[in-house]
């Protein structure tokens, strides 16, 4: 299973951070170009190649992130999984750190990357929680933007074969910080009000979807700090489950 990027996601999220097209275009070309399966073999040094996005220094990411060849890792050892990424979607975290402002400064050049789901192509001595074939997430922060890595199998689990891989590459970021965010802060009664601001962020997009779950009866109309809306138009119809 082959890296490819999220398309539809990246262009939202190059918008927001003000990048040229030029950034798009590039990542477009990864997509189609891992999606072909391709892998070289280096003759001279008997190297099976893949495909990356290296970060190469610092600063503006559309001249920081490179397209690479790069070295295919080997057998995983013992407790390790090798999998194949299926997509690895870009977060405002991996553009923070392409700038230099993030928490995490990796030597570079360095594949970066904070989020991604693959299939298991081989696991490693000792294994048991998951086989090849599996759909799992790569563990945060893991630098996933190549095609296939070796990553540990503690932590590990089987994925639904039938859900959007494309929203489970997204998984390991947003929808925990929610579902925390309802569980560890307060403890929530039936009847109270979560209001939030941000709420069209991918987080308040979460919280809405997981109190939404939760409380599947207790749908009725709150507005933010007890105030109404001016109209109740199809925005209002559409998020008053989240004001529950």
């Amino acid at each position: 299973m082959l890296a490819c990027m999220d398309c539809f996601h990246l262009l939202g999220l190059i918008v927001l951070a003000g990048l040229p097209l030029a950034f798009l275009i590039r990542c477009l070309d990864i997509g189609k170009a891992a999606g072909s399966g391709h892998r070289t073999q280096n003759t001279d040094q008997g190297e099976i190649n893949m495909r990356a996005v290296h970060l190469t220094t610092y600063g503006n990411p559309v001249e920081g992130l490179k397209y690479v060849d790069i070295p295919a890792p080997g057998a995983p050892g013992p407790n390790q999984v090798l999998i194949g990424v299926e997509f690895a979607p870009l977060n405002p975290s991996d553009l923070l750190l392409a700038r230099g402002l993030y928490a995490l400064h990796p030597a570079l050049p360095t594949v970066i990357g904070n989020e991604g789901v693959g299939r298991v192509v081989e696991v490693g001595a000792g294994v048991r929680n998951v086989k090849p074939g599996d759909r799992v997430l790569a563990p945060l922060s893991s630098f996933t933007w190549r095609e296939r890595m070796v990553i540990p199998a503690d932590g590990l689990f089987a994925l639904s074969p039938d859900a959007d891989s494309r929203q489970l590459a997204m998984a390991a970021i947003n929808p925990p910080t929610a579902a925390l965010l309802l569980s560890e802060y307060v403890d929530l009664k039936p009847g109270e009000w979560v209001v939030q601001n941000s709420a069209n962020s991918g987080v308040g997009r979460w919280v809405i979807r997981v109190r939404e779950k939760a409380r599947p009866k207790d749908r009725q109309y709150r507005a933010a700090a007890g105030a109404r809306p001016r109209t109740r138009g199809s925005w209002w119809r559409r998020r008053r489950c989240g004001f529950s």
